[in-house]
């Protein structure tokens, strides 16, 4: 018997792809959490329907927005 290791190949540039797209999964996630919190709350201070909506709709745009720069600077960009 031998020793011999088997190594598998790797594929350049797949790994930053993988980890971009899950940045962007968990920024949306983290944005409709707080958009639902946030329509939660207005509503419950007892705003109407559409101001909840609106209140909402601005927490999202704000969260992922900010998610979103702060997940491209993180990440490492994808190799050509």
């Amino acid at each position: 018997m031998s020793n011999a290791t088997v190594t598998t190949p790797r594929r350049p540039g797949r790994i930053p792809v993988l980890h971009r797209i899950l940045a962007v999964v968990v920024v949306v996630l983290v944005a409709l959490v707080a958009a639902l919190f946030t329509g939660i709350i207005v509503s419950t201070l007892g705003e109407t329907m559409l101001a909840s909506v609106c209140a909402g709709g601005g927490a999202f745009i704000a969260t992922g927005g900010f998610g979103m720069a702060i997940a491209t600077y993180l990440t490492p960009a994808a190799s050509s």
